[in-house]
């Protein structure tokens, strides 16, 4: 059950698609219930998140623990998204080694950074990077949240940015 993070998928060496929530698939041809960590594999690895799932056991969208095949693999949430950059992590929803966060329905993207932490949000790019090098992708947010570090908003295209961007902390 959902309850002892133990339960594990493993997807097949090859382009994945997931759907996790309320009806959790891979591929569209085998569903589940009641597993906790699903794990992509060599292939780009597609996410669809619906509603809390996210908060159960740890999705890791390269495979095995360490696994990096930067094949550009993706996590789309039905709304709002939450990235952690503070102390040297990585990570949101426990999702883990994706390289694209995205929102279905132009929701909020926050990072969550330390004090003393540089985060530079690049909107030509739809990047955000903290100052040891680590960055993700991001598309389809309209509102964008800093935290406690030193957040720097960057764009020099004509493209408007639509909605609301706050550095609170920093």
């Amino acid at each position: 059950d959902w309850g002892d993070n133990s339960d594990t998928i493993n997807a097949a060496d090859r382009d994945n698609t997931w759907l996790l929530g309320d009806d959790e698939k891979l591929n569209d041809d085998l569903a589940f219930s009641n597993i906790e960590n699903v794990n992509g594999n060599s292939g780009k690895d597609s996410f669809k998140i619906v509603g809390d799932r996210a908060v159960t056991g740890t999705i890791n969208a390269d495979g095995a623990v360490g696994a990096t095949n930067n094949e550009n693999d993706e996590v789309t949430f039905d709304s709002d998204a939450t990235i952690n950059l503070s102390s040297d992590s990585f990570s949101f929803f426990n999702v883990l080694n994706a390289e694209i966060i995205a929102s279905e329905n132009g929701g909020r993207l926050q990072v969550l950074s330390d004090s003393g932490d540089a985060i530079s949000w690049s909107f030509d790019n739809k990047t955000v990077t903290k100052n040891n090098g680590t960055s993700i992708k991001f598309s389809n947010f309209n509102s964008y949240l800093g935290d406690d570090g030193n957040d720097t908003f960057l764009t020099t295209s004509a493209t408007p940015i639509i909605g609301l961007i706050d550095g609170p902390g920093g």
